[in-house]
């Protein structure tokens, strides 16, 4: 694909709602489309079958090359437009581009970003939409950018809209990552989400419920982490694989920040 594409407000008739597949989506829609019903009330068309079997006729997509790969893989994309009738950005949707537009703007109706979505493209700055609920597709998941001639991305810094609730897995995985601020929003932290990065001290908010497995490995100046919620549920090997000696930790000690001169630990509160 070498036009630069203008993503319609409808297809037959029916607003256009995600750009590829999003499982998030269809895992969460009842409950998300209640808790955010002005948003729907603002869509032109609404029918009642909205969220039944029919879905696929409000996705926007073209079917890849190869199936692993999204709508808009491998595409040159000089420039485009995405309606604000867009919830998601589905799995992968602009993985590897050619080109990436330089002018990216999303529109504030956009809640969901899925996995890899934007992996793989040498980027070193992103702005996430202003609005959004679940957060991925900065980082890549198990596929090797470079087995299809493509750059991992590579951004410093990220800031997360206050209105995230669930970083998703391998969210900013092997992105370059030094630095990140966490939302006193968010609820869940999936596995892998922070892994592979160069995070020297992370910041958790009272809001936590979940800190999945692997979430912070591999970050081998990670020596500084303050946990400020009770109750935390932390997955097996946050930090490195095999390794607990962060959950022992606070299981026993609770919220506070901790310290280690290494990842491995141990881990003393301060």
């Amino acid at each position: 694909m070498n036009e630069d594409p203008i993503i319609p407000r409808f297809y037959e008739g029916e607003p256009v709602i995600g750009i590829g597949d999003s499982p998030y989506w269809e895992d969460n829609k009842d409950s998300f489309v209640s808790a955010n019903q002005s948003l729907f009330d603002k869509i032109v068309v609404y029918v009642e079958n909205f969220f039944d079997d029919l879905l696929l006729t409000k996705i926007y997509a073209i079917t890849p090359d190869e199936p692993l790969m999204g709508p808009f893989s491998d595409a040159t994309l000089n420039s485009i437009m995405m309606p604000d009738t867009l919830i998601f950005i589905g799995e992968g949707a602009f993985f590897r581009l050619e080109v990436f537009p330089n002018d990216l703007v999303f529109p504030p109706s956009i809640k969901i970003i899925e996995r890899e979505a934007f992996a793989c493209n040498s980027l070193t700055e992103f702005e996430l939409p202003s609005q959004l609920v679940y957060l991925n597709g900065i980082g890549r998941g198990w596929y090797m950018c470079d087995w299809y001639d493509g750059n991992d991305n590579d951004i410093s810094s990220v800031t997360i809209p206050n209105s995230v609730e669930v970083i998703g897995y391998a969210a900013i995985r092997d992105a370059g990552l030094t630095e990140v601020i966490i939302p006193n929003n968010v609820i869940e932290i999936e596995g892998y989400a922070f892994a592979m990065n160069d995070l020297t001290q992370l910041v958790l908010p009272t809001s936590l419920e979940v800190l999945g497995e692997q979430s912070l490995s591999n970050n081998s100046n990670l020596t500084s982490i303050t946990i400020n919620a009770s109750g935390v549920t932390i997955g097996n090997s946050l930090l490195a694989f095999g390794n607990d000696e962060f959950r022992t930790a606070y299981n026993s000690e609770g919220p506070g920040t901790y310290t280690a001169a290494s990842p491995e630990g141990p881990w003393t509160k301060e």
